[in-house]
């Protein structure tokens, strides 16, 4: 089978795929949060950032071969509730509270042309991220944008204990959509997690590879810089 031929679905990451991510600010989301809080010790913003982070790294949460997926509304329960604090809102309200104000980012140039050339072909849409954060608070992300109807479902690694590049993740995306693994292509940004995961679970990868960094190890991929790209090999290709 030529890998390149129209597949029946194409699942995408979320950020530095479909949004490019300009800065995350931890500190200004904590503070955000912290209007809506309880706060009977005036336990700073600083010192509930510095705790996150600390528990963070303590879990290896930052190291790349962890397989595990953190789940931020326990975080933010236990960072918060550790210092006697507690919250007029709900901790999924919280949840989006903070991602809007710390996450800083735009939609990745093409990527309406792309969306819109992928509805025309009948290409089923999804969306599969890496996050700690709750599906929700990405698709209220989608909806500032107008891109949330192309979608059928958004897959956040926070609700499944699992993140890529472990197969088993890919695993749901492909009973959501009820397909095989040929009949699917997977988009990402990251060679170790997108494309190594998307390979793991024997659906083709596509690496939007913008600073045209040098693939990790020599598995079958689709390697373009933008997404402009892609739409015109898939012209050719289609």
């Amino acid at each position: 089978m030529n890998r390149l031929n129209k597949p029946k679905a194409i699942v995408f990451d979320y950020g530095g795929t479909l949004v490019k991510s300009h800065y995350f600010d931890g500190l200004k989301g904590t503070k955000e949060v912290l209007k809506y809080a309880n706060n009977p010790f005036n336990v700073s913003a600083e010192t509930v950032q510095t705790y996150a982070e600390t528990v963070l790294q303590d879990i290896g949460a930052f190291n790349p071969s962890m397989i595990m997926q953190v789940n931020g509304q326990a975080l933010t329960r236990l960072i918060h509730s550790v210092h006697g604090i507690s919250f007029t809102k709900t901790f999924e309200e919280l949840d989006s509270i903070f991602l809007d104000a710390a996450e800083g980012h735009s939609l990745m140039d093409g990527m309406i042309e792309l969306l819109d050339f992928l509805k025309s072909q009948h290409v089923r849409l999804a969306v599969l991220s890496n996050t700690g954060f709750m599906e929700e608070s990405h698709r209220q992300q989608l909806r500032k944008y107008g891109i949330e109807e192309y979608f059928e479902f958004f897959i956040a690694t926070s609700d499944y204990m699992i993140r890529k590049p472990d197969k088993r993740i890919f695993d749901v995306a492909l009973s959501k959509l009820r397909l095989n693994s040929d009949e699917v292509w997977y988009i990402g940004n990251k060679f170790e997690f997108d494309i190594q995961g998307a390979y793991n679970a024997h659906i083709y990868p596509v690496w939007i590879n913008e600073e045209r960094n040098q693939a990790l190890n020599s598995i079958e991929h689709l390697d373009v810089s933008t997404y402009y790209e892609l739409l015109e090999v898939l012209k050719i290709k289609w």
